[in-house]
């Protein structure tokens, strides 16, 4: 998308333009943009809360519309975020996926194999281990992350 046309949209939305109100013709923004291969305008019809439309191939209606204007990339990514339900689920699965991994290592269930590069202290801090035994001297103040942050810093 160009950057004048981002703008632009913004623009648009930021004042109250419906992100999901159809054309004369019948397409919504996001279908125009699926098509056209704009994958820009795509991302900011779906932050600003377009709808997904399901199509009857199983796959969605702007998925379908970036396929056949030879748009694959755009296509596959779509479908992603189609099966994901929605951009917020697409956007916050990773993270989502890296909190139950930090559960699952804070209970012992999982344990890093090894640190590449002299990162350790930096895996220790996002994804603690056991503590050190008490009374253990020798060992390193052990730093935290505290849970309530780890998904702002994942």
């Amino acid at each position: 998308m160009q950057k004048g046309m981002r703008r632009y949209g913004e623009f648009a939305l930021d004042r109250g333009a419906d992100v999901n109100r159809s054309s004369l013709a019948g397409y919504a923004p996001l279908y125009v943009a699926s098509g056209n291969g704009r994958a820009h305008a795509v991302q900011l019809c779906l932050i600003r809360g377009a709808i997904i439309s399901h199509g009857r191939s199983g796959m969605c209606d702007e998925q379908y519309a970036a396929r056949s204007s030879g748009h694959a990339t755009l296509a596959a990514w779509l479908g992603r975020i189609h099966a994901a339900g929605n951009w917020t689920r697409y956007h916050s699965e990773p993270r989502y996926n890296l909190v139950v991994l930090r559960r699952i290592a804070a209970r012992g269930w999982a344990r890093r194999e090894r640190a590449f590069h002299g990162k350790e202290d930096v895996l220790e801090f996002l994804f603690p281990g056991d503590p050190p035994p008490r009374g253990d001297k020798q060992a390193k103040r052990h730093l935290r992350l505290p849970d309530d942050l780890f998904p702002l810093v994942a």
